[in-house]
């Protein structure tokens, strides 16, 4: 046999063996994304992921309060922006090269996605379960909004009859806040948990279809760099300035 078709063999072997192991860790939801994203770390997708979900909510907001739309962040502009920020990992470009190796991902505020803290009166009804060991609360409309959203009751704290809910699949946090405190009396408040601001971070611009102004910016010891990508609807990268 022809020594190119043993090493093509070898390396089609070798995709099929690590194929489901990437689709496992990626996720069934994330098969859309480009084929370059199997290829990446899955931290590194985790984190893309979160990136594109943060701009896609930062470009529907597009100024607005974060209460002003549902919860729901747009699928299809999320898979886009994930699309742009891989293409941008994945480049030959120098530069490309550079601003991927920083560690440069999205600031969490204002544009939460995947968390809340819920704060109940001392005896709220709310919690009954909870303080049981369960995992869903006394109030049927609140468990029905979980369900629907996928969301999960974590951290339970009994000193305070405080819990969190999280979110495995991006949402818009800041209006989730905002409902739970209208749909039981015992809520006696719910927050977005304080974050850490990093020294960087990542801003997208539409341009059009699937063409973004990608810019990432990183500051230390009081200076600032910033490298912007055009990425347009094919997925190729233009450096545009440092």
């Amino acid at each position: 046999m022809c020594i190119k078709y043993t090493k093509l063999i070898a390396l089609l072997a070798l995709v099929f063996s690590i194929l489901p192991y990437s689709i496992g860790s990626i996720g069934a939801q994330d098969l859309k994304y480009n084929v370059a994203a199997l290829t990446m770390d899955s931290n590194a997708i985790r984190e893309y992921k979160k990136d594109a979900a943060r701009l896609a909510l930062g470009y529907v907001l597009n100024g607005r309060s974060p209460i002003s739309i549902g919860l729901d962040i747009p699928q299809d502009i999320q898979d886009s922006l994930f699309n742009a920020l891989t293409a941008i990992h994945n480049s030959s470009d120098p530069y490309a090269k550079k601003a991927s190796t920083m560690g440069i991902h999205t600031k969490p505020k204002p544009n939460y996605i995947d968390r809340i803290v819920v704060d109940c009166t001392p005896d709220a009804p709310l919690t009954k379960y909870l303080r049981s060991g369960g995992t869903s609360t006394a109030n049927p409309e609140i468990n029905a909004l979980l369900d629907q959203y996928k969301l999960e009751i974590g951290d339970y704290n009994n000193e305070d009859n405080s819990f969190n809910i999280s979110a495995p699949i991006p949402i818009n946090m800041c209006k989730l806040a905002i409902i739970l405190s209208k749909l039981d009396d015992g809520i006696e408040y719910t927050q977005v948990p304080e974050a850490d601001e990093p020294n960087h971070n990542i801003e997208a611009s539409h341009k059009g279809n699937d063409t973004w102004i990608i810019t990432f910016t990183k500051e230390e010891n009081d200076t600032q760099e910033k490298w912007s990508f055009k990425v347009d609807d094919n997925e190729q990268v233009q450096y545009l300035a440092e």
